[in-house]
């Protein structure tokens, strides 16, 4: 006997197909995580980065601001009591101004100039000496900064800082009701952003360690995802690999059982034959013994069907491919089956094109389109109804059946294709066995599923240039032999 094609060895631990849509939606959701938790991050970054610059820019505006307020206040105080009576006057008489800036402003790195600036534009007073006089153009200044306060406006105005980049805080000089000028003080920016490439250097360390850990348990989870992926694979591999090895050994089991059983079951048919024979030329004609033995024999044929089924299951394979016409051959069964369906009250309708070509094995044909209309049969019971259709839909050859029976429930539809299943009383359960294999052998593939309102349809679907490579079966009976089988 030939085995059927083993799966993939367990050892090699190859994924199996019926994995891939797992695998593929984890292994997407992976992706998808990694994306998630390297946009997260790099989010992250990105704020904490412009959150030191923001906090480190308000901090020295801040504190800038705040020198310049005590100065105006003093500058205020000494207008108020200085017999003087202008802003120009009032400075040139302030030495501790400029000995404050000659002192302090070299020394802080943060401040790139002071200056005092009356209402015309003119500069007064300036940390430099050789800028003052010099007048403010209109566009002195670029820009004002946002996020630290209006006063604060982007400079280099050569006279007022001297071309460097700055940030401008300026403040109004008032006297009495009037401001009459306004001091101003020069954020280095420079300097500032030196500190804050030096600040944001740490920040990037702490960001770099922690990317790493994130790297190593990415790393991690995506290699625990592969080896449990391949062990899972292997593992149904294996039990798909024993499962088709027990049945590989029960089907040659019923083989062998079922060739021992049908050679004493037609020495026994035989012999009922010469008994009735025996009787008939003696003259001893006996209805109710005549009736045994003819219930007797019908039986036996049910029984030599049912072991001929078997024996189909577990023998070696002998198939004939060619290349047919499927729509001859499903209005020609429709029409033999046709009368066993009338005798059950059951109406058959069958709806095909013209022509519909595909290769495959005309008798494998025959008994998967009887196999499923014999079902559709049983499942209606009387007064139902049994559609077959065939259909070319694109680049396939589609044929259903429908019935109008009970359904499938979810147990009995996981399980309807296993070898020896069935919920019949007399079945063998090996009818739809060989309809998928039959199938699955000429490149096509089986489905079942709900019928509206009720029942069940059942669809299978060829590519119509398929040329099918059967690797096991067995000698299919002929056509007339199949529809005696339903019939019985």
């Amino acid at each position: 006997m030939s085995v059927p094609p083993s799966p993939t060895n367990a050892g090699s631990a190859s994924l199996s197909p019926r994995l891939y849509p797992w695998v593929i939606g984890t292994y997407a959701s992976f992706v998808l995580a990694i994306m998630a938790v390297l946009v997260i991050a790099g989010w992250g970054v990105y704020v904490d980065l412009e959150e030191t610059r923001k906090g480190l820019l308000q901090a020295e505006i801040h504190r800038l601001r705040s020198h310049a307020v005590r100065t105006v206040l003093r500058i205020q105080n000494s207008l108020a009591t200085s017999p003087m009576t202008n802003l120009e006057e009032t400075i040139d008489e302030a030495a501790w101004l400029r000995e404050h800036w000659q002192t302090f402003v070299p020394m802080d790195p943060s401040r790139l100039y002071a200056a005092v600036i009356d209402e015309n534009g003119t500069i007064l007073m300036h940390s430099r000496p050789e800028a003052e006089g010099f007048q403010l153009a209109p566009d002195w200044y670029s820009r004002t900064v946002d996020g630290v306060g209006d006063d604060v406006v982007e400079t280099t105005d050569p006279e007022l800082a001297g071309g460097a980049q700055a940030l401008d805080i300026s403040l109004p000089i008032m006297h009495g009701q009037r401001e009459i000028g306004s001091y101003h003080s020069g954020f280095n920016v420079k300097w500032f952003d030196e500190m804050v490439s030096h600040r944001r250097a740490a920040t990037r360390q702490r960001w770099t360690f922690a990317f790493l850990i994130i790297s190593l348990i990415i790393a991690l989870a995506g290699a625990s995802l592969y080896h449990v992926t391949r062990r899972l694979s292997a593992l149904q591999n294996a039990l798909a690999l024993g499962r088709v090895r027990r049945l590989a050994d029960l089907g040659q089991l019923a083989g062998g059982i079922a060739h021992e059983i049908r050679n004493p079951l037609n020495a026994i048919r035989i012999n009922l034959h010469v008994i009735e024979q025996l009787m008939h030329a003696q003259g001893n004609r006996d209805e109710r013994t005549e009736g045994i033995i003819r219930e007797t024999v019908h039986e036996m044929e049910r029984i030599d069907g049912l072991l001929r089924t078997l024996l189909e299951y577990a023998r070696p394979d002998r198939t004939r491919i060619e290349r047919i016409n499927l729509a001859d051959e499903v209005r020609i069964i429709g029409e033999l089956i046709r009368p066993i369906m009338e005798r059950e009250s059951v109406r058959l309708l069958i709806e095909t094109p013209e022509q519909a070509f595909v290769t495959i094995d005309r008798n494998r044909f025959r008994q998967v389109s009887l196999n499923l209309l014999k079902n559709a049969l049983e499942a209606v019971g009387n007064d139902g109804t049994v559609r077959a259709t065939l259909e070319l839909v694109g680049e396939e050859i589609v044929f259903t059946v429908y019935d109008t029976g009970c359904g499938l429930d979810s147990t009995v539809a996981a399980r309807m294709y296993d070898p020896f299943f069935t919920t019949k009383e007399l079945g063998t359960g090996l009818g739809l066995t060989l309809v998928k294999r039959y199938v699955e052998d000429a490149g096509g593939e089986i489905t079942a599923a709900p019928n509206s309102p009720q029942g069940t349809v059942f669809t299978v679907r060829w590519p119509s240039n398929s040329a099918a490579v059967a690797t096991r079966g067995t000698d299919s009976e002929s056509l007339s032999d199949s529809i005696a089988l339903v019939s019985n």
